[in-house]
């Protein structure tokens, strides 16, 4: 989802993911950044995209928006490792 996100992939590819929600309020929502996936669009029925797509928009903002994809990694890996101690 981050090289989607930054559209460093094929249009192939970031064509059949759903877009950002717009923010069609004058207000700064917190969702603006999240992505909506069509309840009744037959092309993800049996898609891994929707659960992709939650886990992604489960991400901290700081995460999503990391300025490369060392970092982007770095901090999923941490994030991983805080929430799995098993100390």
């Amino acid at each position: 989802m981050y090289k989607i996100d930054r559209n460093l992939l094929p249009d192939y590819i970031t064509n059949i993911y759903p877009k950002k929600r717009t923010n069609t309020s004058i207000y700064n929502t917190r969702n603006s950044e999240n992505y909506s996936i069509p309840k009744c669009f037959q092309l993800y029925k049996w898609s891994f995209i929707p659960s992709v797509v939650n886990e992604w928009n489960a991400l901290s903002v700081d995460t999503r928006q990391s300025d490369s994809i060392r970092i982007f990694i770095e901090q999923i890996a941490s994030n991983f490792a805080y929430n799995n101690n098993c100390s």
